[in-house]
Parts: C-alpha cells; sequence; structure tokens
C-alpha cells in the first residue's frame, strides 16, 4: 500500500498492485529489483528522499521493499521513518516483522534513531505562541490544551487549527481572538 502510493507518482505500472503473497521468491525478487531500480534512477538526477510517516502502520510487503531498499547502497537515497513506539504492542503479526527490521536496522553503521518527547507544561505555551505568535498570555487556555493533549506536538497542533477552523480562534487586525468559553 504505502509503496504503490509512491509507484503511482511515479508513473510505475503496477499490474494489479503489490501483492506479495502467493509470488514465488524469485518473482518478489524481481519486484523488488524493479522497485529499488525505478528509485534509485530518480535518486541519479537528485538527492531521494523516501520518508514514510506511520512506520507502525506499514504492511509487510512495503516493509520487505523498504528493506531491499535499504540493503541496496547505489543512488543518492535516504528513507526516513516515523514511529510511535507506544503503538508497537498493540500491533498484530505485522508488529514482528516490524520488529526485526528495526532491530535489524539499529546495528546498522546508517540507522539513526531520534526520540521525540512530548512536550511539558512550560513547553506547551512556547508552541502554541509559535502557532499563534503574539496571542495574549492565557495560562487557563495553555493548561487546558497540555491537559487535553498531554503535550503531544502533533495534538497540539491539530486542535488549534481544529479551533481555528471552528472559529474560536480568529486572527483579527487587532491580534488573536480565543473564545476559550467555546473552547471550554
Amino acid at each position: 500500500k504505502t509503496i504503490i502510493t509512491l509507484l503511482k507518482k511515479t508513473e510505475m505500472p503496477l499490474e494489479g498492485g503489490l501483492q506479495i503473497e502467493g509470488y514465488s521468491e524469485e518473482d518478489r525478487r524481481k519486484l523488488f529489483d524493479s522497485i529499488t531500480n525505478r528509485l534509485i534512477e530518480l535518486s541519479k538526477n537528485r538527492p531521494l528522499v523516501l520518508l514514510i510517516d506511520e512506520l507502525h502502520n506499514i504492511d509487510e510487503g512495503s516493509l520487505k521493499v523498504v528493506n531491499f531498499l535499504i540493503e541496496s547502497s547505489q543512488g543518492r537515497l535516504v528513507v526516513v521513518g516515523s514511529i510511535r513506539n507506544d503503538l508497537l504492542p498493540a500491533l498484530n503479526e505485522s508488529a514482528a516483522a516490524l520488529h526485526d527490521f528495526l532491530t535489524e536496522m539499529s546495528i546498522s553503521e546508517q540507522f539513526k534513531e531520534m526520540h521525540l518527547a512530548t512536550l511539558d507544561e512550560t513547553q506547551t505555551p512556547l508552541m502554541i505562541s509559535s502557532i499563534l505568535p503574539g496571542r495574549p498570555d492565557m495560562p487557563d487556555f495553555d493548561r487546558k490544551i497540555y491537559q487535553v493533549t498531554q503535550g503531544h506536538p502533533l495534538f497540539i497542533e491539530e486542535l488549534i487549527k481544529k479551533f481555528m477552523f471552528k472559529q474560536y480562534i480568529q486572527n483579527t487586525e487587532t491580534g488573536w481572538l480565543i473564545n476559550s468559553e467555546q473552547i471550554a
């Protein structure tokens, strides 16, 4: 599923999708080779970054392609994946393949792991202010946002966007108008 999206954007023929079940090992290797060759070909003209958001949701076929791609040292290609570690224990059998993949990658010299922590109660208002520059000081509002999001930066940003969409937060000529009564 993940790789199919990429291939559709690069106009590579898919012939029925990336269903690796039922393929022989040789056929899978040919498919993986064609995907890898296409990505490496793209990276010859300019550096290519393959970003896989929510790697914890990757299907096993795409994971095998990514692993195969990483093993290839040709081209100017970087693979970046994001994963929520807190979701790994709740995943099904694909989690075992992902766990094995991450374990294997962690011993590679090319692997770099970065942990992004949640924000604390003093950092959350700073993030809110970066989204709403020049906003008034509103400690109760900041505390509510922190309590609801538990300091998760993505949730903070999306909650602020939702409030702006619903016009609970408005950017006026005189500055930010935050209707905390509607937000409560």
